[in-house]
């Protein structure tokens, strides 16, 4: 009895094992042990792929738990989920936040809870490798540029990788090549690799030795230079466009000092002069600018001595014909004649800035074309006289330029429209002949000021039609901007007008009064009123009056009279003007000439020869009365 009992307890025991057994092996990862993986080290994050099968021994499982463990990074892991019997699902975990310096391994893990049932866990390996590579970064300006004969600075780089950081100090820098006695361009190369031995894409600069402007180089000891560029055109100060005018002052001061005070250090006949230079080139293209400015890319300023100072603005123009676009170098220098190589300077910390680059020696600057379409073709508006005047009946002719600022050409003609409302001008003009990038054509508008116009500046826009297409005889593009001439009316523009005829009436001596017989015709065709003044009397007439107001009817004419009164002491020919007005405006002005004598002798009927005469009289008379005493005592 004993033993059966034996049995039945070991038999139950089995039974309860077996029944432990299949539940823990109802489910399994596949694969069943280590999953491993690999990734590039700063990829942050990767995604791992397994099975989850139930091998079908024991129940349904719905409510499957997930835990995840890692030595770098978070899991994102599946949703709880349920299992069937002999059931196979295919899931996916996420590990992300992972360092972006990472390199090495990372051990991981997966843990599935049946909730109430043993766990179950996935191993995981990843291995984190370095194939990124590092990058290069430059410093300072690519092209460099360095002045023949001068000192080349290597300007440095900087490097970084994913994994190792900084690693500047690694980089191998060749600049071998570099002669900077020699105008040339030259190629510097960088190179770096990262401690997984990634190289980087190899980097290099461009070092332009260039021609020195002052002939052997700069001797300026206590001597100072000062630059600035101003562009008054469209593009900008470093950056200029065909046709812009550019304004560069230059100063110049000789702070030398003699103790002697002797003026040994006293420069005779300092010249101020400016270069442009294409980069690469030693051919100096300043005479080939519009200059505006005196004596061109050279001016004589003269002698500056001892701690005196000289200016100078050189004024120019880009001329679409001759310069190409491209990269440059402006260059200036000052020097005593005959002295350049004892006493030249050609550096101003004017230059070294953000704007026009690093260099004292110049200022680097880009050239352009236009290329928008619908600004390529304009008309150049600064040739036009500043403000040219014109009366009404007046025919006015003027030309215009017109050029081609893009880089493309324009074949067979272009089309110049000329539009101003008040005076009646709606007219174009067609230039024919291709026109090509940097050419210019002309056309030349002719017009009457019509009578009546309001006298002020009126603009007459201009726009310009080019692209021309003979197919359908019309034209593809049109200028964006209106280009304005101003031309200023006055004069002959009133409705009213008036023709004026003087002559002498009377008077015409120093201290008298004259008076001046006008006649004034309406030339006019409207009934009309006019007034009158009388200007530029005061150096011989004290006052002048002159009866204002007269209508006139169309060809009627009718007398004014003028009353100037003379200065004493006045002769000669002398000068007035009786100007004529209509609703205000001045109709015409008439000079008159008179001839006025001079005093001859005494005039009784003049208060100041009067005097005169009583004064000699009562002189006279105490003169004889003295006499007569002195007379009577002497024969006392």
């Amino acid at each position: 009895m004993r033993n059966k009992n034996i049995v039945l307890m070991i038999s139950s025991v089995l039974a309860l094992m077996f029944v432990l057994g299949m539940g823990s092996a109802a489910f399994d990862f596949n694969p069943t042990s280590l999953l491993s993986e690999t990734m590039n080290s700063g990829d942050g994050s990767i995604t791992v792929a397994f099975d989850l099968v139930h091998d079908g021994a024991g129940p349904n499982y719905s409510a499957l738990n997930w835990v995840g463990s890692s030595t770098e990074g978070t899991w994102s892991l599946p949703t709880t989920t349920t299992l069937l019997i002999s059931e196979t699902k295919s899931l996916s975990a996420t590990l992300s936040n992972i360092p972006s310096n990472f390199k090495g391994t990372i051990i991981a893990s997966i843990t599935l809870d049946d909730a109430g049932s043993p766990t179950d866990t996935l191993p995981i390996t990843i291995t984190v490798t370095d194939i990124t590579s590092p990058t290069i970064t430059l410093i300072g300006d690519n092209p460099q540029y360095v002045r023949k004969g001068g000192a080349y600075t290597e300007l440095g780089a900087t490097a970084t990788d994913n994994v190792d950081g900084n690693i500047t100090s690694r980089i191998v820098i060749d600049a071998s090549a570099v002669n900077v006695n020699t105008v040339g361009s030259y190629t510097v190369t960088y190179n770096v690799n990262d401690a997984a031995g990634n190289s980087a894409t190899q980097v290099t600069r461009t070092v332009v030795v260039t021609e020195m402007f002052c002939t052997v180089g700069s001797d300026s000891s206590d001597l100072e230079l000062s630059v600035d560029i101003k562009n008054k055109g469209q593009g900008k100060d470093n950056e200029w466009l065909p046709l812009d005018t550019v304004e560069i002052e230059v100063k110049f001061k000789n702070d030398r000092e003699d103790p002697d005070d002797n003026g040994a250090f006293d420069l005779e006949d300092v010249t101020f002069e400016i270069g442009l230079f294409e980069v690469g080139s030693t051919n100096n293209i300043a005479d080939e600018l519009i200059w505006l400015s005196k004596d061109n890319e050279e001016f004589e300023f003269g002698d500056v001595d001892e701690g005196k100072k000289a200016e100078h603005i050189f004024k120019f123009r880009i001329d679409p014909s001759e310069v190409e676009e491209g990269n440059y170098m402006l260059m200036i220098k000052a020097y005593p004649a005959g002295e350049e190589a004892s006493d030249c300077i050609d550096y101003s910390s004017d230059l070294s800035s953000t704007e026009f680059g690093t260099s004292s020696y110049y200022a680097s600057i880009a050239i352009d074309s236009e290329n928008s379409k619908d600004k390529m073709v304009i008309i150049d508006t600064e040739l036009f006289p500043d403000l040219p005047t014109a009366s009404c009946e007046q025919e006015v002719t003027f030309t215009a330029d017109i050029w081609n600022i893009g880089n493309s050409d324009f074949a067979d003609q272009v089309k110049v429209t000329l539009l101003n409302t008040a005076l009646g001008v709606d007219d174009y003009v067609i230039a024919t002949g291709d026109l090509d990038a940097g050419e210019k054509a002309q056309v030349t508008f002719t017009f009457d000021v019509p009578e009546g116009t309001e006298e002020k500046t009126h603009n007459l826009a201009m726009k310009v039609y080019y692209d021309y297409d003979s197919d359908d005889d019309e034209y593809d593009e049109v200028s964006e901007d209106e280009f304005i001439f101003p031309l200023k009316v006055e004069g002959n523009c009133g409705v009213a007008k008036a023709s004026l005829s003087a002559t002498l009436e009377s008077g015409g001596r120093a201290g008298e009064i004259l008076v001046v017989k006008t006649t004034v015709t309406n030339t006019g065709t409207e009934n009309t009123t006019y007034t009158f003044s009388v200007t530029d009397y005061s150096d011989w007439a004290s006052s002048a009056t002159i009866n204002n107001t007269l209508t006139l009817a169309s060809g009627e004419s009718k007398d004014i009279t003028a009353t100037l009164e003379i200065k004493k002491g006045v002769s000669g020919d002398q000068t007035f003007n009786i100007e004529t007005y209509s609703d205000g405006k001045l109709v015409s002005s008439q000079p008159v000439q008179v001839s006025v004598e001079g005093k001859k002798g005494f005039n009784l009927q003049d208060n100041e020869s009067l005097v005169a005469i009583l004064i000699a009289l009562i002189s006279a008379i105490v003169v004889a009365i003295i006499i007569v005493l002195i007379v009577r005592a002497a024969r006392r």
